[in-house]
């Protein structure tokens, strides 16, 4: 009788273990995604965890140039640039994953610089926004490196 209580008291105690620790481990994972808007170039960020999901638009360097030159349109396209996935989420989903549209937020974030810093004169600026523009809508965002390296900075000699 004492045993049989004992071997109820272990595996009562056992699951209870398994039950919280598999409760902490699925509260603690999560992903989070970034699109990015082929027309505007904002940002969006998704963030799930467990039953939660929250969404965040906001504006970039690139995005605020695009307003600036009155190339912004009413248009939205999202594209998935990046993907993170963190505690036991990474057991389903690659940890990071970047797509093609990562490599155009990285152009995006690199022209901002290089107009920034003043490597391209201000009034060619509107031109290659609208050949970073059309490289993103119409599917080519590797294109957008070769635009960046027409222009005339000294960052990529």
């Amino acid at each position: 009788m004492l045993l049989r209580k004992k071997i109820m008291f272990g595996s009562i105690i056992l699951a209870m273990f398994f039950v919280v620790t598999g409760s902490f481990l699925v509260l603690c994972s999560g992903s989070e995604v970034i699109y990015i808007d082929t027309y505007s170039g904002r940002l969006k960020t998704v963030r799930k965890r467990f039953l939660f999901e929250q969404s965040h638009t906001s504006e970039t360097d690139f995005s605020r140039l695009i307003k600036t030159y009155s190339l912004d349109s009413t248009s939205e396209d999202w594209q998935l640039a990046i993907s993170h996935s963190w505690g036991i989420e990474r057991l389903v989903h690659p940890e990071w994953s970047s797509t093609i549209y990562g490599t155009a937020a990285e152009a995006c974030r690199e022209f901002t610089l290089v107009c920034e810093l003043g490597y391209v004169p201000p009034d060619s600026v509107s031109h290659y926004l609208k050949q970073l523009l059309q490289c993103m809508q119409e599917g080519r965002p590797r294109d957008m490196h070769q635009v960046l390296s027409s222009c005339s900075y000294p960052l990529r000699e």
